[in-house]
């Protein structure tokens, strides 16, 4: 029965990607996808691989080999551990189809196992990021040692990631469910974790310096506090067979542990009644709204009631916030970190624009929209309205929630950076026709692509072709968009000129995205 759950999870992620028309899957789209997904996971494996170039060398001439993989083997970790921590609580204990499973002849230890099975395979995936690297450029150095006992213990650090983000995901989803503003609660913890993140990015030059200057610091915090690490490296650098042992004992004991204590305690999880504190009802008028209106405000409400949805498909808008509290406490960092970069030429204009750009990019609220109507999608389709009526409300939501926090710290950034007055407006208008083109283009692609059959809401904003091809269609317009500063800069033209072409590029992109909507939005609208 494991395998069997297993397998119809399995199949539910895949169709999202791979079904066509006729609700088969269609070989041509999984191989698209399939392009697609190795093409990112070449991109990080090689962002990835210039970082552990620059890290072997001074090790090794510390006579530390076994540092260079207990990093890796953090940073796998660490990766892993972020990628699944907020999804454990949503995929083990609050997924759609827990009554309908418990109500079938099912062990729950089945139904546990298939869904920690997947969390397990997303972990595998997330540190094989760092795993493949870390051992290419070693092997690149002419080393070969220690290849099996690599193997060993890069498949047991997505068990040590699962273990640790199963224990801190289901205390903080219970205590979540026992809170009263839960969802203040959530919002707030996300952006603490935004926050440290994003500050660890604009000081990871200076990080990456002060553990290069201080290796038998770094080596000695390593024996003492990472103890299970410290022989990862060493059953890698040494095959040493016997560290080997302890890092898979380190492993798979606590996953054992955990695995028994959430098994015992599944049943009352998923059937446990999460109360809510009853609101009085306060008579008064009803102001009547307008379609538009209401329609605008269900799905602001949409995004503002479950934070979950937020964090997901609206991470950029608190991306945005969070750059606002760096820049008003950090500022000089933040433009540290760009003059590290010389062939920028000390304009700030177009990078601050374009990492905005970048940061809007993780929003992708139109491009679930339509998904996220689920079962329920009747509803909006019998509604005595015009269908454009219905899709503009999703494009504005989308653009509302990008927009402004994105205008918001774009102001703050040109007055605390100082950035000329020519590049200034645009500062500001480019990441808001960026946000705009994002989203008509997002509503396009969840109109081709949707995923009307998820477990819970979470599943909708996190996967779907539809979400995959809008954000992967932003990074090559941001990343066209570089590469036309880069060429700009060296003839000397200020950034503020690219900020220009870039504010109208995006508008005429929105404007043809938006022809698009109009002319075919309807009919794909009702055929769904």
């Amino acid at each position: 029965m494991f395998l069997q759950l297993f397998k119809i999870r399995a199949q539910a992620w895949i169709s999202q990607f791979g079904k066509g028309k006729n609700g088969r899957i269609s070989s041509g789209r999984m191989l698209v996808f399939a392009a697609l997904f190795i093409y990112v996971g070449v991109v990080f494996i090689g962002m990835f691989a210039g970082i552990f170039r620059s890290l072997l060398m001074p090790v090794r001439e510390a006579g530390l080999d076994w540092l260079y993989f207990s990093i890796g083997g953090v940073m796998a970790f660490l990766l892993a551990f972020i990628g699944s921590v907020f999804s454990v609580w949503n995929q083990l204990f609050d997924s759609r189809d827990n009554d309908a499973l418990l109500s079938m002849p099912i062990r729950p230890r089945d139904i546990l196992a298939s869904r920690l099975f997947m969390l397990l395979v997303m972990n595998l995936v997330l540190s094989l990021a760092i795993m493949i690297p870390v051992i290419v450029v070693w092997m690149g150095i002419g080393r070969s040692a220690g290849i099996v006992n690599f193997i060993i213990c890069a498949l047991a650090v997505p068990f040590l990631a699962l273990t640790v983000s199963t224990v801190i995901g289901f205390l903080v989803g219970l205590a979540i469910s026992r809170f009263k503003r839960k969802n203040i609660f959530r919002v707030v913890l996300t952006v603490v974790v935004l926050v440290v993140y994003f500050n660890f990015i604009i000081n990871g030059q200076r990080i990456m310096e002060n553990m290069l200057g201080n290796i038998e610091t770094l080596a000695q915090t390593a024996r003492t506090w990472l103890f299970p690490f410290y022989h990862f490296g060493l059953a890698i650098s040494e095959g040493n067979w016997l560290s080997t042992l302890i890092f898979l004992i380190c492993t798979a004991i606590p996953f054992a542990i955990v695995v028994a204590v959430v098994s015992k305690a599944y049943v009352g999880a998923l059937t446990m009644k999460k109360g809510s504190k009853t609101k009085k009802y306060k008579g008064g008028k009803i102001k009547a709204r307008s379609p538009r209106e209401a329609l605008f405000t269900k799905e602001l409400r949409r995004f503002s009631t479950n934070p979950m949805i937020l964090l997901n498909a609206g991470l950029g808008s608190i991306g945005c916030v969070v750059l606002i509290v760096i820049m008003a406490v950090k500022n000089d960092a933040i433009t540290g970190m760009f003059s590290m970069y010389p062939v920028l030429g000390g304009n700030l204009g177009f990078m601050v624009a374009g990492l905005l750009c970048l940061v809007l990019s993780i929003n992708q609220i139109s491009a679930s929209s339509i998904s996220l109507e689920g079962k329920s999608l009747w509803i909006p389709r019998t509604l005595p309205v015009e269908t454009g009526v219905i899709l503009n409300a999703k494009v504005k939501a989308h653009f509302v929630y990008s927009a402004v926090p994105a205008a918001i710290c774009a102001v703050v950034a040109v007055v605390l950076l100082k950035i000329h007055s020519l590049a200034a407006p645009f500062v500001i208008l480019m990441p808001v026709a960026f946000a705009l083109f994002s989203a008509y283009k997002g509503l396009l692609m969840n109109l081709h692509f949707p995923n009307l059959n998820w477990i819970n809401e979470v599943s909708a904003v996190k996967q779907g072709a539809g979400i995959l091809l809008s954000m992967i269609i932003d990074w090559v317009s941001i990343g066209i968009m570089f590469i036309l500063f880069f060429i700009m800069s060296k003839i000397g033209l200020p950034d503020g000129v690219v900020c220009i072409i870039a504010t109208v590029i995006y508008a005429a992109a929105a404007f043809f995205a938006r022809r698009r909507m109009m002319k075919t939005g309807g009919e794909k609208f009702e055929n769904l």
